[in-house]
């Protein structure tokens, strides 16, 4: 989602269109009323462990941040995501995909534009976080792609690997791969660079 944001604000900022997201974390609602007491107790347990505050975010407290975002102070700031102590770190629940593909030479040019017309079917999958497609600029690595892909989790990803969408998406790109690997794995911290 942060990679998206900043892709908009890059492409819109210079109209005057400002983009931001706001990713709280969990918070306290009236649907924790509506589940059996065990069971929201239980849940409240497991979010809050995971945030800094060991604690549920609140509504009241997502207005201020709201507001400055849109808020004519918001202007002179510059982007760059930002940490609230309620919300967890990416790192609690990431599953990452990579791809290591090979395309056939002289494939690449339409292999990017196919990819970028496909990939929203994966990115609009509700438990995808977001996808990237890197070129290889290492030296024996001619033709060579990354396409790196956040989850969820694993179950969610496994689901959506055995779906009718991920095959369709899938034979659109076969025609242009001559080879390829994937590696899975956990994200176990991040983080932020100054430039960021």
């Amino acid at each position: 989602m942060i990679g998206l944001t900043r892709s908009l604000a890059k492409e819109l900022g210079g109209k005057g269109i400002r983009v931001n997201v706001v990713a709280p974390g969990v918070i306290e609602t009236e649907a924790f009323d509506t589940m059996p007491a065990e069971r929201a107790e239980g849940l409240r347990a497991m979010y809050a462990q995971k945030t800094a505050l060991a604690r549920l975010g609140r509504v009241d407290e997502l207005a201020a941040p709201v507001l400055f975002l849109l808020s004519d102070s918001r202007r002179t700031s510059r982007a760059r995501p930002s940490t609230w102590t309620g919300a967890s770190d990416v790192s609690d629940a990431t599953f990452r995909v990579m791809l290591r593909m090979q395309i056939k030479p002289g494939m690449e040019a339409d292999f990017e534009r196919v990819w970028k017309e496909v990939g929203g079917s994966v990115t609009s999958d509700p438990a995808n976080r977001g996808q990237w497609l890197s070129r290889s600029t290492t030296a024996d690595e001619d033709g060579v792609y990354y396409i790196i892909s956040d989850w969820v989790d694993e179950p969610q990803f496994r689901r959506f690997e055995t779906s009718d969408t991920h095959l369709s998406h899938r034979t659109k790109l076969h025609p242009y791969r001559s080879g390829g690997s994937m590696a899975t794995m956990d994200i176990v911290a991040s983080l932020s660079g100054a430039a960021a």
